[in-house]
This record gives C-alpha cells, sequence and structure tokens, in this order.
C-alpha cells in the first residue's frame, strides 16, 4: 500500500517517483513477469495480486481509481504509467477470475 500512497494526488510528491511506484507496483502484478535471480521460489514468485487478501485488493482498487480521476494536471508520462499500471490490474483481475473457474 505504501506504493499506491505514493501515488496519491493529495501529496506533495514529485512526478518522476509516482512514475516508479507505479513501474514498481505493474512489474509485481504483473501475471508474467517473474524475479530471474530467484526463479526457484515459486511461492515468492507468485505475482503480488495472488497473495494480496480481498480487502487489501479493493483497498488498492479504489487508490488507483482515485489516482486516474485526479492525475490531469500530472506529466503525461507520469499518467501513461498509471494507466499501464491500472490495466495490469485489470488483467491481474482477470486471470483470477478464470482460474476460479477452472
Amino acid at each position: 500500500m505504501v506504493m499506491v500512497k505514493v501515488m496519491d494526488p493529495s501529496q506533495q510528491i514529485n512526478p518522476e517517483i509516482r512514475s516508479l511506484a507505479a513501474v514498481i507496483l505493474r512489474r509485481n502484478i504483473s501475471t508474467t513477469d517473474l524475479d530471474s535471480g530467484d526463479a526457484q521460489d515459486s511461492e515468492n514468485n507468485a505475482n503480488l495480486w495472488q497473495r494480496l487478501s480481498d480487502p487489501c485488493r479493493d483497498q488498492v482498487k479504489g487508490a488507483i481509481l482515485m489516482v486516474l480521476q485526479n492525475c490531469s494536471d500530472w506529466p503525461k508520462n507520469v499518467v501513461h504509467k498509471v494507466c499501464s499500471l491500472a490495466t495490469e490490474i485489470q488483467g491481474a483481475m482477470h486471470e483470477k477470475q478464470e482460474n476460479m473457474i477452472w
């Protein structure tokens, strides 16, 4: 949640730091990225989204939606990275639902 807090529009944080937080979160939520330095530890490599509790997932989704609603004055490249993060979250949500069906 710290990375999400860094992107909070009410916080006075440097745009580059917000951008980095979005990238780090996206990579950790990704369903395809693995920690290549620790490929043997499958539990560690399970993506962050799968390891979060449902209430925490809801908090992250709500926070990212709030960021997207209030980031119109941010630099375009930072907004793009937040949008990429939101897309990755949506993909992780979709994959979780597919896994539950099977």
